[in-house]
């Protein structure tokens, strides 16, 4: 009982501790904010930009297109070829008959294929590759027009690569931009503990004298400090529910952009700024208090 009756003293003298220096919490608590904030605006934006390039027409896909003067015997020796490559995800043969029922069965191609017999289809064989690594399509298609038998490998590896790009791009940004933000979020944190640390320095003392452990000494620090991630973390998790659909959402969303639900990543932003929040303030906390962590 008594053990938590200190535990529960400890914690409320962390507590009040934010309200007496409430300036330099507050700016603990917005610089802190503030990378959450980057790690899940980006995070958002790079999984959407992923999510759209899914919903664009294959642009992970190849098309082989075979030589029509080929035997049944030479079009299996390709896929068997074919089979054997890496960085392929998965692979479809279409024959020209196949094909030119597509087309007849999609509305936009059935006037066309409209006067188009089996015996002068002029559609060719083709073998439909899903790639796995956009960084090694070049070197897949490469591979892919040197096969015997193969006239043409169509794709749009371009685009793919772009959006490739944008996503390791904007992950680069995002990574420095919450690297700099979370060392300045541990510095504030850190002056902030200091200064309620100085201004409880003669009590401080007098608990060292009488035999206070460090962990009775320290926990009213760490728990101020992981009080401070707390609040950020709360914060934070609001703020980035309205940032997330009432500016991201509604303003792509007039471009016929798709964007996932903010609650599709509710429960993972949760966890991940509680997280950093409590790490952030209990390792700031803990270097500001780590002199009296062993003394008695």
């Amino acid at each position: 009982m008594k053990r938590l009756s200190n535990f529960f003293y400890l914690v409320s003298q962390g507590v009040k501790s934010v309200f007496k220096n409430a300036v330099m919490s507050v700016a603990s608590l917005l610089t802190l904010l503030c990378c959450l904030l980057v790690l899940g605006s980006f995070y958002m934006i790079i999984d959407n930009i992923g999510e759209n390039a899914k919903m664009t027409d294959k642009l992970n896909q190849l098309v082989v297109t075979l030589d029509k003067s080929l035997t049944d015997e030479q079009i299996e020796s390709v896929k068997q070829s074919v089979d054997k490559l890496d960085n392929i995800l998965s692979w479809t043969y279409k024959s020209k008959e196949e094909a030119l029922e597509e087309m007849r069965n999609n509305e936009h191609g059935v006037e066309i294929v409209s006067n188009v017999t089996y015996e002068n289809n002029p559609l060719p064989n083709t073998i439909e590759i899903t790639f796995a690594d956009v960084a090694n399509a070049n070197t897949l298609v490469y591979q892919l027009e040197k096969l015997e038998g193969v006239t043409e490998v169509s794709d749009k590896l371009e685009v793919a690569q772009n959006i490739d790009r944008v996503k390791n791009g904007l992950t680069i940004v995002a990574v420095v931009m919450m690297g700099i933000l979370l060392l300045v979020s541990l510095f504030v944190i850190m002056n902030t503990i200091k200064l309620t640390v100085f201004a409880r320095r003669e009590e401080i003392d007098i608990m060292r004298y009488v035999g206070s452990t460090g962990f009775f000494v320290t926990m009213p620090f760490i728990t101020e400090g992981a009080f401070i991630g707390l609040l950020a973390a709360a914060a934070a998790f609001g703020l980035q529910y309205y940032i997330y659909t009432y500016v991201f959402v509604d303003i792509l969303s007039d471009f016929d952009i798709f964007m996932n639900s903010f609650w599709h990543y509710a429960p993972l932003l949760a966890i991940a700024f509680v997280a950093v929040g409590l790490f952030t303030g209990v390792v700031a906390s803990g270097l500001s208090v780590k002199r009296y962590s062993h003394e008695r």
